[in-house]
């Protein structure tokens, strides 16, 4: 069994891996933290209108 590994994001911010968003992950055995990056939750928040945008779109 594998040791936990928990990043979280700084106050303000959301961690990302460009496809999921999170204020904490929880590493898999293969994942690393090279693979995340912290964005403000302005940033965080501008995607997900975007993300929404599209899915509008896609259904009308």
């Amino acid at each position: 069994m594998s040791n936990e590994r928990v990043i979280t994001a700084s106050e303000g911010k959301m961690l990302t891996n460009g496809e999921i968003y999170a204020s904490s992950v929880r590493l898999g055995d293969w994942d690393s933290e090279d693979n995340w990056h912290e964005i403000t939750k302005e940033e965080y928040e501008a995607k997900m209108a975007e993300m929404a945008e599209m899915i509008v779109e896609e259904i009308t």
